[in-house]
């Protein structure tokens, strides 16, 4: 399944993802899904503070990071692809989603 993402998927998404055309709504809708994504990572940021004060130093840790930085894009992406009318859309707007997590 793994190979088959890789090899397949995501070249076929990245391709398809030069079809689209930049408009003004475009820009719009990707500045609502990048304050959103920052929205959450705010909120993340602060739960972490909380939710794991009884782990241990180094448990801690992981579970911060694993709260803050999600996984989804390995699979979510072409999931997001299949399941938006545009598939170029849903992979635009998951990507823009997913690089805010990860600065």
């Amino acid at each position: 399944m793994i190979d088959m993402v890789v090899t397949i998927i995501w070249p076929c998404s990245i391709l398809s993802s030069f079809q689209m055309n930049m408009e003004a709504d475009l820009w719009k809708e990707t500045g609502l899904v990048l304050s959103a994504a920052m929205g959450i990572q705010i909120l993340y940021w602060i739960l972490n503070h909380f939710l794991y004060m009884g782990f241990q130093k180094d448990e801690r840790i992981s579970c911060q990071y694993a709260t803050m930085v999600t996984n989804a894009s390995f699979i979510g992406m072409p999931i997001a692809g299949a399941k938006c009318p545009q598939a170029w859309a849903g992979i635009y707007f998951m990507f823009s989603y997913i690089r805010w997590s990860r600065l």
